[in-house]
């Protein structure tokens, strides 16, 4: 497979996993923090396990200790991005905040000159702007409030947020100079166990996910196992890419989630009514559809 269509194919897995995390979050684990520590705890286990097998295996030796370091940063910032966005979401609407989180093309392309020298056509680079910016205002139709288009106060935490995640992409692409795409991506998640472990010292962290624990144990903790065991599959799909393409253009592609996302819930919706909560401003249909047309444009510049 190409980079393009393991990209369009992690975006697309990762639209399943974002629905199902959605369905998780409002009808389970309502608190902000429960639902990130066992993403992150089980991530941990499976990255740290897959390393502990490949060893056993003879295909997995531990690398020098700058090169540990790089590659266990992801992990770091993925966590601590988290954090900021969840932050921002009790600051502001959902919505608002997935809009500028599309953004992370933009800085994609920027570490990607930097660091690899990458430069593209003229029209890659339109194709990105043209997706991102779609993508943007297709997550803003999602918000309840015609405000929802106003900047706020939490825009830098927002884009802070957002650069994390793109610096932990070129950090996976760096790592993926040394390591095939299963150590990278076994490196890339394992600094999340020691995350969970050290949140555990926090007596209010504890608090939560004891509650969460006796509030629903007989189906949380397998739930969640096989959950993020699923969003093994977009991560590993996107690992890949990066190996075989561009930082700035595997990223433009997997950012089309929320093309996924929508055409997901409407699915979902329409079949079972209520299934995948949806906030109450679902926006005009006509503006949607050109939204739509718009991001498909941009991939296919992409290509071209």
């Amino acid at each position: 497979m190409s980079w393009f269509s393991l990209a369009l194919s992690s975006a697309f897995s990762n639209s399943v996993v974002n629905v199902i995390d959605k369905i998780v979050v409002e009808r389970y684990l309502r608190d902000r923090w429960s639902f990130p520590f066992f993403m992150a705890a089980f991530l941990g286990v499976y990255g740290v396990g897959l390393l502990a097998v490949r060893g056993a295996l003879g295909w997995f030796r531990i690398p020098p200790a700058p090169v540990l370091a790089v590659a266990l940063l992801p992990g770091v910032l993925h966590y601590v991005s988290s954090v900021l966005y969840t932050r921002t979401l009790v600051l502001t609407d959902a919505a608002t905040v997935a809009a500028i989180t599309q953004t992370a093309p933009l800085f994609a392309v920027v570490w990607g000159w930097l660091v690899f020298g990458e430069l593209f056509r003229p029209l890659s680079y339109l194709g990105i702007v043209l997706s991102v910016c779609c993508s943007a205002l297709l997550s803003m139709e999602q918000a309840p409030h015609a405000r929802r288009r106003a900047l706020n106060p939490v825009l830098l935490m927002t884009l802070a947020s957002t650069m994390l995640r793109s610096l932990g992409d070129l950090f996976i692409k760096v790592t993926l100079g040394g390591q095939d795409y299963w150590n990278t991506f076994g490196l890339s998640r394992a600094a999340l166990l020691p995350i969970t472990g050290l949140l555990l010292l926090n007596r209010d962290h504890r608090r939560l996910v004891l509650g969460a624990l006796r509030a629903q144990g007989p189906v949380l903790l397998p739930g969640m196992a096989a959950l993020e065991l699923l969003a093994i599959v977009p991560l590993l799909l996107s690992t890949i890419a990066f190996a075989l393409g561009p930082l700035g253009l595997v990223s433009a592609v997997r950012y089309t989630t929320p093309l996924f996302v929508l055409g997901m819930t409407g699915l979902l919706n329409g079949l079972r009514p209520g299934l995948v909560p949806e906030p109450g401003g679902r926006g005009h249909l006509l503006r949607r559809v050109l939204l739509t047309v718009g991001i498909l444009a941009g991939v296919v510049l992409l290509r071209a």
